[in-house]
């Protein structure tokens, strides 16, 4: 049966063997062989050719040959990422709280409830996101961890519908993914002006020499002439005009640009078309779609 990469078959015949012959070393020898192929299965990538949920299913029905210590939490990880892969988001997360729960502590414990984390809010579960933080909290976590676990639910919160609750994982937090988030939040609060406070801390420097600015500057500079449009900031648009215009002018997003920025407002649905373009567009929202499934990932 294993040759022939049977291997459900393989399991259950050992299994049975090891039933009939128990009390002998045949049913010891048979144990071992189970554990051999269930390892090559979920670790040796003999699994991988099979679909996500037919792997799963072998996975639970003998989920008792997982092995002890790193080698087990390595193939529940594995699994999880395929299940994530095909959008089995359900299916991932509950392996992965299992981990969180019961296997894992430490620092290992924090990564992996950020994963999990991150999974709950693909999967639109903004409080079971909140809940994964909770329960992996531990001691001694690395900086950059604790930064992103800190973020992540600063996301669950706003996700939840608890944006002002949402501010406070960011106190202190300087980083550009804060600024974006905090953006983030004013903007959905519709404190726009704000939300360009948080904007202008992440704004290229103008390029030397009449250079264009690259598409991720470009695309910075556009999401302020966005938040300061909805602000009603005109004083701020022209001096973001002056500043950026020339370099934006040889970018994709040079249309876009000039209209909100321009002070012929004499053609307000015009600007309100441009408007809803940026927005279906997702250039306001940051690539946070993006990041999350990365940190959903096995490779964060």
């Amino acid at each position: 049966y294993r040759g022939e990469g049977q291997y459900r078959s393989a399991l259950e015949t050992l299994e049975q063997a090891a039933a009939n012959l128990s009390q002998t070393p045949q049913a010891a020898r048979a144990t071992e062989r189970m554990r051999e192929i269930f390892q090559e299965l979920f670790l040796g990538g003999a699994a991988d050719s099979m679909p996500p949920v037919k792997a799963l299913a072998l996975y639970e029905d003998f989920r008792e040959l997982t092995p002890p210590g790193e080698k087990g939490n390595d193939l529940i990880a594995k699994l999880a990422d395929r299940l994530v892969d095909v959008d089995l988001l359900g299916r991932a997360a509950a392996l992965l709280d299992g981990q969180v729960r019961n296997r894992l502590s430490g620092k290992a414990k924090a990564a992996t409830g950020t994963r999990l984390a991150s999974i709950h809010l693909l999967n639109r579960s903004p409080e079971k996101a909140v809940n994964a933080l909770e329960i992996s909290r531990a001691d001694n976590v690395p900086p950059d961890l604790r930064r992103k676990r800190r973020q992540l639910r600063a996301r669950a919160l706003l996700k939840a519908g608890r944006p002002n609750a949402a501010l406070a994982p960011l106190t202190g937090d300087t980083s550009a993914e804060a600024h974006r988030l905090r953006a983030k939040i004013h903007a959905d609060k519709g404190d726009w002006s704000k939300a360009t406070d948080s904007l202008a801390k992440l704004l290229p420097d103008k390029p030397e020499g009449g250079e264009a600015l690259s598409p991720e500057a470009a695309d910075k500079v556009l999401r302020q002439a966005v938040a300061m449009t909805m602000a009603d900031d005109s004083r701020g648009l022209r001096q973001l005009r002056e500043h950026y215009g020339e370099a934006m002018a040889q970018t994709k997003r040079a249309d876009t640009f000039r209209m909100l920025t321009s002070d012929d407002t004499s053609d307000p649905g015009q600007v309100n078309d441009q408007l809803a373009q940026v927005q279906r567009a997702r250039t306001f929202v940051d690539g946070f779609l993006s990041d999350l499934r990365q940190q959903a990932s096995l490779g964060e």
